[in-house]
Order: C-alpha cells, then sequence, then structure tokens
C-alpha cells in the first residue's frame, strides 16, 4: 500500500524539516553534528562517536548550551539501557514502528466514534431568533424544514441527512466509497467497498522485545486477515452507530463488499463479504471503548464466511423481505 510514515523537506544546506503523523521537526546539522526542535518543544543534540555506529544523544527541555559535540558517523542512533544491557536504538526506525502501529490502531477504531444523537423534535419546533440575519434565517428555516421531514420518515431527508450530516469521511479517507437506500419496507441500507487491499499494509515493522530492535516485516497469512477482519467490523459498526445516532431508525442493513478473486473467470469482481442487519436496542449499554467487533457482530443476524487462513469469502446480503 502506498502508506508513506515520514517525510523530509531539505530548506538549505544542512536544514530539514521532517514530518511524520507524530509531528513536525527541524533537523540542522551535518556529519557527527545534529540538532533538532520538534512541534512540541523538546530539543535534541546528538554527536556521532567514530567508527562504532553509535552516537550520544541528549534531549532538552528548552534551547540550552550544546557540549561535547564529535565528528564521527552519520547514523542515529542512541544507548538505550534495558536490564544492564546497552542497546543501539535507530531513531528512524521507532518512529516509522510508532507511525506504523498508530496506523493499525486507527483502522481497527472507527467504531469508537460518533456523532450526537441528534433530537428532530426540538429541531422541527426550533423558534427563528428574531434577530438572525437573512442568511442564517435561511439555513435555519431549511433546518426546520428538514426535521420536520424527518419526523414524517420521509426516505429522501433519511438520505440527505447520511450524505450530509454524517461524518464517513474518516472512513472514506481510507479509500471506501459508500451508497446509502431505503428499501420497500422502509429499512435503512447502505453498501459500503472497504477496499481491504488499499488499506490494510503487507508491509510493516516489528520490535523485539528482548533486544528493543526495529526492523521491517511482511504480513501475511492469519496477521493480515486478522487486520482485514477488525477493519470491516469496526468500519460496519461505525456506519451502523452513525444512523441510529442521526436518524429516528429502528432497524438497519450494512453490506461490505470488496474486489475479490473469482476462480470461475480467473478474474476479480466487487461481491458482497459481510452483511449484517442491526437492531438499535442492540446498542445499548455497550462499551465501545472495549470491544471486539468481531464479537460484537456475533449479536447479529448477519451472512458472513471468514477465515483466519483464508480471509472473507463471498456471501449474499441479508434478504430484508424475509425478516
Amino acid at each position: 500500500m502506498g502508506l508513506r510514515f515520514r517525510k523530509s523537506i531539505k530548506i538549505a544546506n544542512g536544514v530539514k524539516l521532517n514530518v511524520s503523523k507524530s509531528g513536525v521537526s527541524l533537523s540542522l546539522g551535518k556529519k557527527g553534528l545534529h540538532y533538532s526542535i520538534n512541534s512540541k518543544g523538546k530539543s535534541t543534540a546528538t554527536a556521532s562517536l567514530p567508527g562504532t555506529g553509535l552516537s550520544y544523544q541528549k534531549r532538552f527541555d528548552t534551547f540550552g548550551d550544546l557540549k561535547k559535540m564529535f565528528e564521527g558517523d552519520e547514523k542515529k542512533t542512541k544507548l538505550v539501557k534495558k536490564e544492564n544491557k546497552v542497546v543501539p536504538v535507530n531513531n528512524e526506525l521507532e518512529d516509522k514502528y510508532n507511525d506504523f502501529n498508530e496506523y493499525l490502531n486507527d483502522i481497527k477504531s472507527f467504531h469508537k466514534k460518533v456523532s450526537k444523537t441528534v433530537d428532530w423534535e426540538a429541531l422541527a419546533n426550533a423558534t427563528i431568533p428574531e434577530n438572525a440575519s437573512l442568511e442564517d434565517k435561511e439555513k435555519y428555516e431549511e433546518s426546520i424544514a428538514l426535521a420536520k421531514r424527518v419526523i414524517e420518515k420521509d426516505g429522501d431527508a433519511y438520505l440527505e441527512v447520511m450524505k450530509n450530516y454524517s461524518p464517513m469521511e474518516e472512513i472514506a479517507a481510507f479509500g471506501s466509497d459508500f451508497e446509502f437506500g431505503l428499501s420497500s419496507s422502509g429499512i435503512l441500507m447502505c453498501r459500503f467497498n472497504v477496499k481491504i487491499e488499499d488499506v490494510v499494509p503487507t508491509e510493516g515493522f516489528k520490535k523485539n522485545e528482548e533486544s528493543g530492535k526495529i526492523s521491517e516485516c511482511t504480513i501475511k497469512g492469519s496477521q493480515y486477515n486478522d487486520l482485514a477482519q477488525d477493519y470491516v467490523c469496526s468500519c460496519i459498526i461505525r456506519i451502523a452507530r452513525e444512523a441510529f445516532a442521526l436518524l429516528p431508525v429502528n432497524m438497519l442493513v450494512v453490506s461490505a463488499e470488496d474486489n475479490i478473486f473469482d476462480s470461475s473467470t480467473g478474474n476479480k469482481r466487487d461481491a458482497t463479504i459481510l452483511s449484517v442487519l442491526f437492531i438499535k436496542e442492540g446498542f445499548k449499554d455497550i462499551n465501545f471503548d472495549m470491544i471486539d467487533p468481531s464479537d460484537f457482530l456475533a449479536r447479529f443476524k448477519a451472512n458472513v464466511s471468514f477465515t483466519k487462513t483464508n480471509g472473507f469469502k463471498e456471501v449474499k446480503d441479508i434478504e430484508i423481505p424475509n425478516l
């Protein structure tokens, strides 16, 4: 995938601007002499030790005197004491490792956030302030009119709310496409393309707990499929939470599709890999910060075929007329 963990922008000779998810820092210096200032007000001085591949590093809370600077190897490392052992740690790899784990946490945590519940009754009965400008008055009138349509269970109003008020862009930023609709029985439906290959990484970083050494690694097999399952399930739960918070609905069907291999044609095609019927009552008294997304989905009627060995397989959509 095209995940970028860190970017350095050269401003002038010996001066670089470093940008990563953890912040922004300014680096000054040349071989053997290195000084950085980050966006959190922390300063770091680094001096390489000739012929060792290691360096001396000292951190400052504010600008201070820099002492004992030596010329030497360009490698950015520091000495870390761990159980009476001195272990070399590469600063750049440490940043990449932290950014990588932060990214994994993001794609598994969509379900932990949700919009505030909308009181459509209160909004429908709202009074327009007398001192409101003409522009604000028009906005008030539009909001009140929309609220009344929602209360009347106007399907077009439901779709307008999900399109304009639901913060799905957080999930969409990772590549997912959304489509909302209403069944003939008035049940809200959502279909979205999860694009697992674009979101779940196949390369990453790991740390040896004993030595503290960080290295690049390949993510495949059961580890990759576990990440894909957490990502898809987290997205589906987030969509359901948004729908129940923003609309006066009690039932919702969410189906996830992905581009999967079809052995009968030898090509890939979009197919449903998970379809869930959610009941609003099942969301009461749930601590979403602590749940396992796939375990939570087991509480509801769902069509899914997943194994850690093979990942997701094609399934049928929930048939709403038979509910």
